[in-house]
């Protein structure tokens, strides 16, 4: 009788050969997790290396798709040639960048000299996306901060700005 166990040398389910696109392992990584993935969530602890290049091909090969039911000509139509691939990597390394790449570390420090006013930083360059039709949002603000017993260095608020959503949501 042929067993239909899995091989008992394959300990985890990545070592696996398998038919599922790269979007589905790592959806399957984050579900087993039990972790949240909507729309302004950061899944960059679920993409091993080397899976957000496969990640952006499988993107690029859906957004032709796309081209296509738009009937648009990606074969003859020269401004198109390379959209698909373009779109892919605006969307995974500059709009959703928040979502796919670590988190830049924020360090803090203990408000040693008692700050209790409010002190401003800014124009900082703001990049996110609106979750319901996926259209980039570029701009610029000021962030105003009101020290507790922590601070962070001014310098942090740039590199932070940089995430979706992520200026809004951090708490120290």
């Amino acid at each position: 009788m042929t067993s239909t166990l899995p091989n008992d040398n394959i300990r985890n389910f990545d070592d696996q050969i398998t038919n599922k696109l790269i979007s589905e392992i790592i959806r399957d990584r984050i579900k087993n997790s039990g972790t949240r993935f909507s729309a302004n969530d950061n899944i960059a602890d679920f993409i091993n290396p080397g899976e957000l290049e496969i990640l952006e091909k499988e993107i690029a090969s859906r957004v032709k798709d796309l081209l296509k039911s738009l009937v648009i000509d990606v074969e003859n139509d020269h401004n198109t040639q390379e959209t698909a691939a373009r779109v892919s990597k605006m969307y995974l390394n500059e709009v959703f960048k928040g979502r796919y790449h670590e988190q830049p570390k924020v360090t803090s420090f203990p408000n040693d000299k008692n700050l209790d006013e409010i002190y401003t930083v800014g124009p900082i360059s703001v990049r996110s996306a609106c979750s319901h039709h996926l259209v980039p949002i570029l701009g610029e603000c000021w962030i105003g901060i009101k020290p507790g017993n922590k601070v962070i260095g001014l310098s942090k608020f740039a590199r932070v700005g940089f995430f979706q959503d992520l200026i809004f949501r951090k708490k120290l």
